[in-house]
């Protein structure tokens, strides 16, 4: 009896369609996961750039100043601009971090993207924060993460996704 051993190309066919059907599945939920990454990667790096800020009042014993332009969806600490160090580019946030990012509130109700005076957070040299104030940063679903700083200092990262609730 002469048995050959080895897969038929139906079967190689089928293996195939099946990892093909896979990954077409798995790529659309890259593609739609890839905003609410895009915000919470952007949102993450502004909170620690503001705990970094604070810290180094503290640190240093001096006047930190975190400005914000919303014009240019970008931030500068003491002068060195962020996301990508450049105070002339547009729409910083989307250029760094991806497409469709912005301060702004998204569907979360109205008003102004960031509530501190003239859209400015200080850390004096305790770490203090002399004005409460809160930072909105929205994505093209209009997810929307709210940076809060309270007076004392402390820097909270909250998330909404359209519901009554921040998460």
């Amino acid at each position: 009896m002469n048995q050959k051993k080895g897969f038929t190309l139906i079967e190689l066919m089928v293996v195939i369609a099946i990892i093909g059907i896979i990954g077409a599945i798995s790529s659309l939920n890259l593609v739609t996961g890839l905003p609410k990454y895009r915000l919470k990667r952007a949102s993450r790096d502004i909170t620690s750039h503001l705990r970094k800020a604070r810290s180094t009042a503290i640190k240093t014993s001096s006047t930190i100043i975190v400005q914000f332009d919303t014009d240019k969806n970008g931030y500068s600490i003491n002068g060195k601009w962020f996301p990508n160090s450049d105070e002339n580019t547009n729409n910083a946030l989307s250029s760094y971090y991806g497409s469709g990012l912005s301060f702004d509130r998204g569907n979360y109700g109205s008003g102004s993207s960031i509530t501190f005076p003239g859209e400015r957070v200080t850390f004096n040299s305790r770490g203090i924060c002399p004005s409460l104030g809160s930072i909105y940063i929205s994505n093209s679903e209009k997810d929307v993460n709210k940076i809060a700083i309270s007076r004392a200092g402390r820097i909270n990262l909250t998330s909404w996704f359209g519901g009554e609730n921040w998460h």
